[in-house]
């Protein structure tokens, strides 16, 4: 009984989860880092939305480079109280960002150029 438990159960015990990287860390106390976050199909590029100031939102990227997260980029919300961020999507690449501002009511696009983000549409 003891082998057969054992047969049946190593399958789930062999695909544990692994992390990547250490933990990325909100920027400040109370920053709510992380309420939103989207990551690209490769799983190199990562989005990580934080309140920022004034609850304006603030989005920070981050490339897996050889298992270490390095910030690449930022992009700040464009008001007060935007809460930009809410919403936000990757392309597959990474390339491309979609990033909603709850409290003004819209969507904006970016585009990276290197690490610079240009709001495109």
């Amino acid at each position: 009984m003891k082998k057969l438990l054992l047969f049946l159960l190593l399958p789930v015990l062999s695909y544990g989860q692994v992390q990547i990287g250490d933990d990325i860390d909100g920027i400040g106390e109370d920053d709510a880092s992380g309420g939103s976050i989207s990551l690209s199909l490769n799983g190199d590029f990562l989005a990580v939305r934080s309140r920022g100031t004034d609850n304006a939102g603030l989005i920070r990227f981050f490339e897996n480079q050889s298992d270490i997260w390095v910030q690449a980029s930022t992009i700040n919300g464009s008001q007060s109280f935007a809460f930009a961020g809410v919403g936000l999507d990757l392309s597959s690449n990474g390339d491309i960002v979609a990033i909603a501002s709850v409290n003004l009511g819209i969507v904006q696009v970016f585009e990276k150029d290197n690490n610079d983000w240009i709001q495109i549409g």
